[in-house]
């Protein structure tokens, strides 16, 4: 009987040894990777996805080297005769030029907050230490930026990715340069043209859709990824879809449409005319920011752009940070597998499409009062696919030269609006719009976004008006004696903000690792949220500023949701370059200016929304950690089974 209870003791021991051991071992073994799990949601199929999220994953570093944009390097009225990219001497025309003041507003603002629309909203396996950019082809156009020789030997500290940028007079100019061993893009160069349109908020969400295009929006990247398949409409003519399985999803949950097979891409229409573009069909897209004519829509980054890149093995993306779309929101599958006469387009979808009658109304990203414009209805005979009309907002059937545009400063007076960089276009009752054909019904008015709701002041108001969604506010200023604005949904007009920045508070994902790479260091221990200014290198235009938009130009602050950003001066970085100009001046984070629409946004200094930070775990999501590859908690596991068992049977005195 006492060899037996020594027996069953000394088993006891061992499985408390092995218990130890088992949990020691999934401390030491932190994992690595993360299963999230998508509860369905009412409705939803029962169905489940999982999807693998890298832990150690941080959101991307993206520096812009402007050497490129020094004077002398592109043409302006007192320089004008430059080279151009193919090294070739140029003579610059009137409509080449920059000026001092449009090169210090990219430098400063437009490229700093395009670059931090991505940094928000991407995060992807960090680099261990410098950046080593490799040399490029001598005949790619890559090689015809200046590039820092210290990029290619030391290397740049703290990034993920380096943007060249030029001036030149050519378009269209956004390259990936060169790939890291996983086949992510880490260099890419893009070449920007002279301001026509007066306006930050147009600026930079143009600078964004480039440098979404170096980061790997492209068909070619694509088809490299087995991302897109060939598809036919119901009522004949091909089309090219991308099909992740993410991208399916949020197409079906946009459209409304449960039966989509994924997202459209447009064919070129300039160009090699017929070739794929990398852009979506601006008849199911045309508010996205990477829609084929991103140029005269809302170019919001919504989740059907983020979806590609989530279907890049190199990419992960903060779901929370996508901005919300109403071109086709809901629309049902018709809008996206049929191809209708431009007549049924605009029986279905009254809000998006229009009759080209003269008449005047608010295009749907509500940035101008628009004109519906013939010239962009006509069949493609090559792929028989129908182009509808919509409202463009960008001409003026009036013959007079420039825009309708809510928020540029040389825009056509408009009698009636208030234009300026906060205004939008609200709906209105029918009126006449002296000396121009044809009604209008809409208005340029000042809008500003205090906590959730829209206030609005229009010509001849002096006031700021609370204005509720489906409500309406009763104008009697000129031309509106007894009309009505409509007041706007608050996510059409308070998702970009007036310098073009994302008025979305900033939201973590859920798998999110605080713990970041110490600025300048390379070492562990830093704590810094992602996107903080941590000692970011002077010389750099950098993701690590977080800055908060601001709204009203007369309080230089914003209110987005709950978050009230700070309005105070950061001031500037007071570090120094580590290599002499290699890359662009850091701006100082300031407010934003008014007058001249191109500071930066204020920054939140080391308070990023933190009431807005998700907890551990999201509604909707079960998240399962995997140590390593789960087989040494599975031994673990049964290894003390078979101790318990044992221990078991000494003790009853049961033979083995």
């Amino acid at each position: 009987m006492t060899r037996q209870m020594h027996v069953s003791l000394l088993l006891l021991l061992l499985l408390f040894l092995f218990v130890q051991l088992c949990s020691t071992s999934g401390i030491l073994a932190e994992p690595s990777t993360k299963v999230v799990l998508e509860l369905p949601q009412q409705g939803e199929s029962a169905s489940r996805a999982y999807t693998v999220a890298t832990k150690n994953r941080k959101f991307i570093r993206i520096n812009a080297s402007t050497l490129d944009l020094k004077e002398g390097e592109y043409c302006t009225e007192k320089v004008t005769l430059i080279k151009n990219l193919k090294g070739e001497k140029y003579a610059c025309e009137a409509v080449d030029f920059f000026t001092d003041e449009m090169i210090s507003s990219f430098v400063e603002t437009i490229i700093p907050a395009a670059i931090k629309l991505h940094a928000d909203r991407l995060l992807v396996d960090p680099e261990s230490g410098p950046l080593i950019v490799p040399e490029f082809n001598e005949t790619s156009v890559c090689s015809k930026f200046t590039v820092p020789t210290e990029h290619h030997s030391k290397g740049v500290e703290n990034t993920d990715m380096v943007l060249y940028v030029a001036a030149r007079p050519v378009n269209n100019i956004h390259e990936i340069c060169a790939r890291n061993d996983a086949g992510r893009p880490i260099a890419g160069a893009i070449n920007i043209l002279p301001f026509r349109t007066n306006s930050q908020r147009y600026y930079v969400r143009v600078m964004a859709h480039g440098i979404a295009h170096v980061l790997g929006f492209d068909y070619n990247v694509f088809k490299n990824n087995s991302m897109v398949v060939e598809s036919n409409f119901e009522k004949g003519g091909k089309r090219v879809l991308v099909n992740s399985s993410k991208t399916v999803k949020k197409v079906q949950e946009h459209y409304g449409c449960n039966t989509a097979q994924g997202m459209e891409l447009e064919y070129e229409r300039w160009g090699e005319v017929g070739a794929v573009s990398s852009h979506w069909n601006y008849r199911v897209a045309k508010d996205d920011l990477m829609s084929s004519r991103f140029t005269v829509g809302g170019m919001y980054y919504t989740a059907l752009t983020m979806s590609v890149f989530d279907g890049l093995p190199y990419y992960s993306v903060n779901w929370d940070m996508a901005e919300p779309m109403a071109w086709g929101n809901k629309s049902n599958c018709d809008l996206l597998d049929n191809n209708f006469d431009k007549v049924t387009f605009i029986e279905k979808y009254p809000k998006m499409f229009c009759k080209s009658d003269g008449s005047y109304s608010c295009t749907t990203d509500r940035s101008a009062l628009g004109v519906c414009d013939p010239s962009e209805y006509y069949r493609d005979s090559t792929f028989n696919e129908i182009r509808a009309v919509f409202v463009r907002g960008r001409s003026d059937n009036s013959g007079t030269s420039g825009t309708l545009l809510c928020f540029a400063e040389n825009t056509i007076e408009m009698e009636g609006s208030v234009v300026g960089n906060d205004s939008f276009c609200l709906d209105t009752d029918e009126y006449t719009i002296s000396g121009r054909t044809g009604k209008s019904t809409g208005v340029c008015a000042r809008v500003r976004c205090e906590g959730n709701e829209v206030e609005v002041m229009y010509a001849g108001s002096k006031e700021w008006h609370k204005c509720p969604e489906n409500s309406t506010l009763n104008v009697s200023s000129t031309p509106f004696v007894s009309k009505k604005i409509t007041c706007p949904k608050y996510s059409e007009v308070c998702t970009v903000a007036p310098n073009g920045s994302s008025l979305r508070p900033m939201v973590y994902p859920s798998w999110y690792e605080e713990t970041t790479t110490a600025p300048n260091t390379g070492e562990e221990g830093s704590t810094q949220k992602p996107n903080e200014t941590g000692g970011a290198e002077s010389g750099s235009t950098n993701s690590s500023s977080d800055s908060r938009p601001s709204q009203d130009d007369q309080k230089a602050h914003d209110t987005t949701g709950a978050e009230k950003a700070s309005s105070e001066d950061a001031g500037a970085s007071s570090s120094s370059s580590s290599s002499s100009s290699s890359t662009s001046s850091l701006p100082s984070r300031s407010r934003r200016n008014s007058e001249t629409d191109v500071a930066v946004p204020p920054t939140t200094e080391g308070k990023i929304n933190e009431d807005n930070v998700t907890s551990s775990q999201v509604p909707g999501e079960l998240s399962i950690h995997v140590g390593m590859d789960g087989a040494p908690a599975a031994a673990c596991v049964l290894h003390a089974l078979f101790l318990l068992m044992a221990a078991a049977a000494a003790a009853l005195a049961v033979p083995l």
